[in-house]
């Protein structure tokens, strides 16, 4: 009978002792620490796209907010120039009557001249003419004609 036993046999046995106590340190020393600061920053990480999502989705609405105060400003815009044109068109319109009107009074004025001096040329004319005919039709004649 054996009383030594074979060192083959028991030394799997006598290893798996110290492996066990390694991995046991290990876990308390390594992996538990290592595990919780995975955790943790994974958490971190989550937080931080739900933080990022978040601040996208209030940018958005505040950019749909300021997108709408822009389109409302251009049309306010958009309302001062139109009624500024408006103006501009009432007053030249306006400027253009009153001188439309002082023009119309000019031409009256110089029609109402002119037919003035068409009807004293036209009197002196006849005047005149009446004159040359007397004095070619006496010196065809010969004498004095009197009308």
């Amino acid at each position: 009978m054996k009383v030594i036993p074979d060192i083959y046999t028991v030394l799997p046995y006598l290893q798996t002792l110290p492996f066990l106590v390694s991995l046991l340190v290990l876990h308390f020393v390594l992996f538990k620490p290592l595990l919780a600061y995975m955790d943790e920053r994974k958490q971190a990480t989550e937080g931080a796209r739900r933080y990022a999502a978040d601040l996208h989705d209030q940018i958005a609405a505040r950019l749909g907010e300021l997108e709408a105060r822009l389109g409302a400003a251009r049309e306010a815009n958009r309302q001062v120039r139109q009624d500024a044109k408006d103006r501009a068109l009432r007053a030249e319109a306006a400027a253009i009557a009153a001188a439309r009107k002082q023009a119309e009074g000019q031409v009256q004025g110089a029609l109402v001249t002119l037919a003035r001096d068409g009807e004293e040329a036209r009197a002196s004319l006849q005047t005149l003419s009446r004159t040359l005919s007397r004095d070619i039709a006496a010196q065809v004649l010969g004498r004095n004609v009197s009308a």
